[in-house]
């Protein structure tokens, strides 16, 4: 059990061999935003790390990671706890996390001293992807929003899905999806997620000028060794602070969101 200091001063995971061997031939198979479901019923989707341009001018990006000894609720709870101090965000990615803070209307949401049902939420982030600093908002919603039913999810041997649309601007402009679908495994969970960039924009021009081959591998590297963090630092977090919030002492300080390139 490590506490959120020696997580802040722990170096990141070195990305898998096979992620590496997978970036030097990024190609994935294209899967529509509304068929998000199918990560969940074919075994090879589920596997695929890499990126590829469709024809609408969206660069879908596709990571696989092993999390073993993480559980769904474990993930429910870090969702909900991480955005109430930038120390927590910066334990699980230390040389890209720098801020977080979440909406204030969502408040009453994440004060309450134990995990609540989730709600949908908006928080507010400052870190460094591809060696560029960025200023986002992501906003977390319902897996429904996402044209995916949990029930039917649970039954295919997905018991979480994270959903989420990530902007700029504290939610001015929402421009790329992203759904991360927590499979099953004997040893604990395995993630599979996709990003689709720039798929809420409204023209194809506006992809094309905001999102290139640089940025989509960015991400993809970017989010694996998130995915690796995760699998490393979860448990331990938990074990330390979870299951609420009641054993976390050092109240969060108020702040001011740095200013960053927009992406």
């Amino acid at each position: 059990m490590d506490s959120i200091e020696e997580w802040k001063g722990r170096p990141s995971a070195e990305l898998p061999l096979e992620i590496v061997g997978a970036l030097a031939n990024p190609h994935i198979t294209l899967v529509g935003e509304g068929q998000a479901d199918e990560l969940a019923e074919d075994a090879a989707l589920a596997q695929e790390t890499g990126y590829r341009l469709d024809e609408d001018g969206v660069w879908q990006v596709a990571i696989s990671c092993n999390l073993p000894g993480v559980t769904p609720d474990m993930l429910r709870w870090f969702i909900w706890w991480c955005p109430k101090a930038d120390e927590r965000y910066s334990a699980l990615y230390p040389e890209s996390h720098e801020t977080i803070q979440f909406r204030e209307a969502d408040a009453a949401y994440f004060e309450r001293p134990e995990r609540p049902h989730f709600e949908n939420n908006m928080v507010y982030v400052t870190e460094r992807v591809g060696g560029e600093g960025t200023a986002s908002t992501i906003r977390f919603v319902k897996p429904e929003e996402c044209a995916l039913d949990p029930k039917k999810l649970h039954a295919k041997g997905v018991p979480y899905a994270l959903c989420a649309e990530i902007g700029t601007n504290h939610g001015a402009l929402m421009r790329t999806r992203f759904i991360g679908l927590f499979h099953t495994t004997g040893e604990g969970l395995h993630l599979t997620g996709r990003f689709w960039l720039g798929s809420m924009l409204p023209w194809k021009w506006m992809r094309k000028r905001m999102f290139t081959e640089d940025s989509a591998r960015a991400v993809c590297e970017h989010a694996s060794i998130e995915a690796q963090n995760l699998a490393e630092r979860l448990p331990s977090l938990y074990e330390a602070y979870g299951p609420g919030d009641a054993r976390y002492k050092v109240a969060a300080k108020p702040k001011k969101q740095k200013k960053h390139r927009k992406r």
